[in-house]
Formats: C-alpha cells, structure tokens, sequence
C-alpha cells in the first residue's frame, strides 16, 4: 500500500545501471540474429508530479521507463543506445532455425516454452 493507503502493484523495479546492462545484451542478441530494428519504450521518465495520478499511482514501474530522467538528464540507456553503433562491429549474425509445429496455435503456451526451450539450447 502506498502513503495514501492505495493499493500498489507489486513489479521488479530494476536500478538504471541494471537496465543499461540489460539493454546492451538484449542489443546485441537482437542484431547477432539478424532484427533490423528496435524500439525502445518511452522517451523520458515522467514528472513526479504526475505520479499520485493513474497509472502512475499504482504502476509506479511505469514511471521509470524512459532513456532520459524527468530533469532532462541522460540515463545510462541512452548511452547504450548512443554507443551501440559502435559495438556491433565486431558482431557476427547467428542464424538459428527452429521449426514451428503446424498444430502450434492448438497449444500456444505450451508450443512457445518448447520453442523456447529449443532456441536455448541452440544458442549455447
């Protein structure tokens, strides 16, 4: 519950060094197998002074999401994302193959989590 005695989603709140690092090696799979592009959720974090408002009241992960802090600071994300360009050069592209199942929407979850499982093992 939070000061006001509302109720608080309950999320994993990462520090923004976690994020950045995060960031960097999601970068990184995501080019090595071949995406041509990403897109990162939101520009800023928002003002506290909009946090006591909804989503922002009960998410309070929602409020931290963007690549610059709500001063207009940078975050460490925003360097990854600055820097990446420079880091891919070195990268070499993965092709990895996993067949779908054709009966794969009759058991979605359960087909996605051996997908899963299959691309895992793959990658090493």
């Amino acid at each position: 519950k939070s000061a006001t005695g509302k109720d608080i989603l309950e999320h994993y709140l990462i520090n923004e060094e976690e994020a950045a690092k995060w960031l960097e090696k999601t970068l990184k799979h995501l080019y090595e197998f071949g995406t041509i592009g990403a897109l990162y959720w939101n520009f800023s974090d928002y003002h506290e002074s909009l946090w006591d408002k909804p989503p922002f009241d009960k998410a309070i992960h929602e409020r931290f999401f963007g690549l610059l802090r709500s001063d207009g600071s940078l975050k460490p994300t925003a360097f990854v994302l600055k820097d990446f360009k420079n880091k891919i050069k070195g990268l070499k592209r993965r092709e990895i193959y996993i067949n779908v199942p054709p009966d794969y929407y009759e058991k979605p979850k359960e087909n996605l989590v051996k997908l899963y499982s299959e691309f895992l093992k793959k990658i090493g």
